[in-house]
């Protein structure tokens, strides 16, 4: 059985708990900026392996792999 697909909603509450801009998701995700917009707009279906790949960070942050700050 399918899981239900991620909705804009839970995509922004995701990355609001995350502490993502639309940018740094998109980079995380290997997902052009642009792909991420149309995600939370509703204007394209959120991918399962992008979705999947949230929800795990959601629930162990500390997978996430950050950026580093620049010196």
């Amino acid at each position: 059985m399918a899981a239900m697909p991620m909705t804009p909603k839970q995509l922004r509450h995701a990355l609001s708990r995350l502490g993502l801009t639309q940018i740094s998701a998109a980079h995380a995700l290997g997902v052009a900026p642009r792909t991420v917009r149309q995600w939370i707009a509703g204007d394209r279906r959120i991918a399962e392996p992008a979705a999947r790949l949230l929800a795990i960070w959601v629930a162990h942050p500390d997978l996430l792999l950050r950026p580093r700050k620049r010196s």
